[in-house]
């Protein structure tokens, strides 16, 4: 038996989801081409496809269970995410750039991985089983994701530590 209330936070959940991922996928674009590292870049582009992918799967659960995604509010706490991003990445050029895009892309990733945790147990106890798999699936790749961005943060914070002992030797 389901239950209405829970149902209620799960519909509210899955239209973060899509809020979330749909705000994703006109704002990464604007970070791949910022982004001045080629292997980030692609990263970047990589995830853009998984992302795109992410909000089709979102539309396919909501339209299943006959969720409208018509005026669906912007996710508030995203957009604080991306807004702080924005006025980081100011004036920052190079590796100073890349890592501000990495900074935000992992504040995305934990949070839609914990989005995405909440509806994958919502969706179980709902005793949608199919839906649950799905999203659990989802958030296992924004965690390889996340995986990946601390992977090219590392190799910027390696590259600028290196930059700066060369810099000392000549000095």
């Amino acid at each position: 038996m389901k239950n209405n209330m829970g149902n209620i936070n799960f519909s509210e959940q899955l239209l973060s989801l899509w809020s979330v991922e749909n705000m994703l996928v006109e704002k990464m674009p604007s970070m791949m081409d910022k982004a001045s590292d080629f292997g980030l870049k692609k990263s970047l582009a990589l995830h853009f496809e998984e992302t795109r992918q992410h909000r089709t799967a979102i539309q396919l659960i909501c339209k299943q269970l006959d969720i409208d995604l018509r005026n669906t509010s912007p996710n508030k706490q995203l957009q604080n995410i991306l807004q702080e991003g924005e006025r980081s990445m100011e004036g920052k050029q190079g590796g100073d750039l890349d890592t501000v895009i990495i900074r935000t892309a992992l504040e995305v990733e934990q949070y839609e991985i914990s989005l995405y945790a909440e509806a994958a147990e919502m969706a179980e106890a709902a005793g949608y089983k199919g839906i649950a798999g799905r999203l659990w699936l989802t958030q296992e790749e924004e965690r390889q994701s996340e995986t990946k961005l601390k992977f090219f943060e590392g190799l910027l914070l390696k590259e600028t530590a290196e930059i700066g002992q060369s810099i000392a030797q000549y000095h």
